[in-house]
């Protein structure tokens, strides 16, 4: 079948040519059509990128540079229009690209002009004619961009030609231990700069397709390892198999404080500490000789706890620490009494449980209140 043909009016931007425009097939005339450009730039307007065959101009060096070259006397009288020429993948500029200055009106295309970007992808026109539908297209040995359109307002940036001119690199590898050479899982390996990253699997394997190329900082991090920094360069359509080697790092936490605990019925303790306890069994068979709670705290014989009386109050005691009363924090049920004079109320038959905390396991749990420790009671 026969590629469908687009018929395309061209005009040369002179006085007399809109009377006899050639006819142009773009079904396969993309070189004649150039030629027509190269007659266009020599009757109608000059096109300078560089200017007097002179070193290439910078972007910084437009404004000036493409002003004075512009207000030459055999420059015709018309607008500037500047632009950079980028690599699509990697933004890079791009050099060398032959950029056409066209005129797009329907169907009808007029051809302005054609120049080459320079070394940084700049490239001017000068003189260009105040018409509508201007556009510039880039093209590198047969890589040709999209059309790009030129604002009317001539204050208005040019937006950049862009040349896919590179192709994406992919990036593979495995992760080992540095010392038994076992593979790695878990290792996150990211592209400084870039929003890619990538984790090792069971086998210390990663992949991270579709990179630009040009110069690629890898960080490859785990827990437990020294973090590792490496600097790749990458060219278009490089196939990268990466072999990186982590050693293992001492990390140094800080220690778990424990500042409360709210469960009460759980009988914890730190290490090294003592917690007495009186079960219901063993309470049961204290019951026929004790009166009083008191007296079932005398014959239960805890280490260390002492209830006394000191005039009306009840003195509960774990460790004595000089003169006076050291009152150790009781809680009943988990309700903190603030009266250690209503032990007395308490009937031996309703206890279930007692516990005696030693100041330190109290002052672990329950903070400053149990400093002197503290008396757990649980009722039936």
């Amino acid at each position: 079948m026969r590629p469908h043909a687009l018929r395309l009016r061209i005009s040369l931007p002179s006085a007399d040519s809109a009377a006899a425009a050639p006819v142009y097939d773009a079904g396969g005339g993309q070189r004649r059509a150039r030629t027509l450009v190269s007659v266009a730039l020599l009757s109608s307007f000059c096109v300078m990128a560089p200017w007097n065959g002179s070193a290439p101009l910078s972007a910084q060096q437009w404004p000036a540079a493409a002003g004075s070259a512009c207000l030459r006397p055999d420059v015709p009288p018309g607008r500037v229009v500047r632009g950079s020429t980028l690599d699509l993948l990697t933004l890079q500029p791009l050099g060398g690209v032959a950029v056409t200055l066209r005129s797009t009106v329907g169907r009808e295309i007029r051809l302005l002009g054609q120049t080459t970007s320079d070394a940084q992808g700049a490239y001017v026109f000068c003189g260009v004619p105040d018409v509508a539908g201007l556009n510039v297209t880039g093209e590198l040995t047969a890589i040709t961009s999209r059309s790009v359109p030129i604002a009317a307002d001539s204050a208005a940036p040019v937006p950049p030609v862009y040349i896919r001119w590179s192709e994406p690199a992919d990036i593979a590898g495995q992760v080992l231990d540095g010392s038994s050479g076992a593979p790695l899982e878990g290792v996150t390996i990211a592209l400084e700069g870039r929003p890619v990253r990538a984790v090792t699997d069971a086998d210390g394997q990663f992949r991270i397709l579709g990179q630009g190329a040009g110069r690629l900082i890898v960080r490859s991090s785990r827990i437990g390892y020294a973090t590792r920094t490496d600097s790749i360069d990458v060219a278009s359509r490089d196939r990268l198999d990466l072999e990186i080697h982590l050693f293992e790092d001492a990390v140094e936490l800080p220690p778990i404080i424990v500042r409360a605990r709210s469960d009460l019925s759980e009988q914890r303790s730190a290490g090294g500490t003592r917690v007495d306890a009186l079960t219901r069994m063993q309470i049961d068979s204290l019951l026929p000789q004790v009166t009083d709670f008191t007296s079932l705290l005398d014959a239960a014989r805890f280490p260390g706890l002492t209830v006394r009386r000191t005039g009306f109050d009840l003195c509960v005691e774990i460790v004595r620490a000089g003169p006076g009363c050291n009152v150790a924090m009781v809680m009943v049920d988990g309700v903190r009494m603030l009266d250690t004079a209503g032990l007395v109320t308490i009937r031996p038959e309703t206890v279930a449980s007692v516990q005696v905390l030693d100041p330190f396991e109290a002052h672990t749990r329950f903070g400053h209140p149990g400093r002197y420790g503290v008396l757990l009671i649980t009722t039936r």
